[in-house]
């Protein structure tokens, strides 16, 4: 659900969002976007995410109440907090 949600609300094939990690504490989300040169920029991908989280434009199974985004150059490597 998580990462069909995702995609649809960014409009990206859901095969270049990658989770690497769900854990407790509420539930943390740690997931990567894979860019290639047939997607957005890296800047448009990263304003549509912060548009959608910041909308309400998405579920993904709860709340976000926090977020993280250190950027590498062809991922986008996140990490989001849902509430139970």
């Amino acid at each position: 659900m998580f990462v069909n949600n995702l995609s649809y609300a960014m409009g990206i094939d859901q095969r270049k969002i990658k989770v690497r990690d769900i854990r407790e504490g509420s539930v943390i989300v740690d997931y990567d976007i894979l860019i290639d040169n047939e997607m957005p920029t890296k800047s448009e991908l990263g304003k549509r995410q912060d548009k959608i989280f910041k909308d309400g434009l998405v579920d993904l199974g709860g709340p976000i109440i926090q977020k993280e985004k250190p950027l590498p150059p062809n991922v986008m490597e996140h990490q989001v907090q849902l509430v139970d």
